[in-house]
């Protein structure tokens, strides 16, 4: 649409300034829009699968072989994306992502693309919270299918307008 358009038109430059930067840092773009998925045993027998979309998978030589960066494009300003790291385990999208990529993830980042800026945001130490996402999924799941109750979950500024707050009972919990 125009106002995407438009809004592209004034961060360009500075895109092809993160991408030339990443190129001089090693980094060669191999895949985009790769999808995945990925079965999770639960202790019933039962079997979650996991399924997402790696927006990109960028490679470079490192000394024990080839190093993946995993990137994630976002419209939304990096300030944001940057509070929703400072709790871990409430944003899960590059994690789960490291997990479906099924080897090693030496980085994974969102790419803030917003009205202003260009801005990369890391997750830290990402295979170890891809481990703890994983193991927190089983643990719900395998909760479920015992006959715990599903907890409500919920972004506080989201839900503030959401159609469904009077059913979901976070307000219960929050």
């Amino acid at each position: 649409n125009r106002a995407w358009r438009l809004r592209w038109e004034g961060l360009v430059d500075e895109y092809l300034d993160w991408q030339a930067e990443r190129e001089a840092d090693g980094w060669r773009w191999r895949d985009g829009e790769v999808a995945r998925e990925l079965p999770i045993a639960l202790s019933n027998g039962e079997e979650l699968v996991l399924r997402g979309r790696i927006d990109r998978i960028d490679e470079r030589a490192g000394d024990a072989g080839p190093e993946v960066a995993l990137t994630d494009y976002k419209t939304r300003d990096a300030g944001k994306l940057r509070g929703e790291q400072k709790v871990l385990g409430e944003d899960v999208q590059l994690p789960a992502y490291s997990s479906l990529y099924g080897a090693d993830v030496a980085q994974a980042s969102y790419l803030s693309v917003d009205q202003d800026e260009v801005k990369e945001i890391a997750v830290l130490d990402i295979a170890a919270f891809a481990q703890r996402n994983l193991q927190r999924l089983q643990e719900v799941f395998d909760a479920l299918h015992a006959g715990a109750p599903l907890r409500a979950q919920g972004v506080a500024e989201v839900c503030q307008h959401c159609e469904a707050r009077g059913i979901c009972r976070r307000d219960v919990w929050a």
